[in-house]
């Protein structure tokens, strides 16, 4: 039997036997863009964790140690660069945004090495054909 619990699409779990959260992917309301929500999934409470008014959040990646998110975020245009793809690193609660790329080239479906010190990613960069390769990234510097 299949039952809808919630809406929402790129599911992840929070790492842990006992783990009873979910990070999903949302379309945003009123607009085109998407959010990352949290689903409790036993007593049924969402929060909406990532939104902006300008960006479009997606394909949430909780890390091994449970404490950060993981998306790809699409950077909007401006006069220095096209809208692209880039990827992002938050807190579990939304806090503490950080852009881990910057480069023109499409940068996403990130996931976390087991250590949690690293991240692999897809990206068009290097590519003057535009085709995809596998990048690795360290982001270390990035946690605390």
């Amino acid at each position: 039997m299949h039952t809808q619990y919630s809406e929402g699409f790129n599911p992840c779990f929070v790492p842990g036997k006992t783990s009873k959260e979910l990070f999903v992917t949302r379309s945003a309301k009123n607009s085109q863009r998407t959010e990352i929500w949290k689903i409790d999934l036993d007593g049924g409470a969402e929060t909406q964790v990532i939104t902006d008014n300008r960006r479009s959040f997606s394909s949430p990646k909780v890390s091994p140690n449970g404490k950060y998110l993981l998306v790809t975020g699409a950077t909007p245009k401006s006069n220095a660069r096209p809208m692209n793809l880039d990827l992002y690193l938050f807190r579990t609660d939304g806090t503490g945004e950080t852009q881990l790329t910057f480069h023109p080239g499409t940068d996403a479906s990130a996931v976390w090495a087991p250590s949690g010190k690293e991240i692999y990613f897809i990206s068009t960069r290097g590519s003057a054909t535009n085709k995809y390769n596998v990048w690795r990234m360290s982001v270390e510097q990035f946690l605390n």
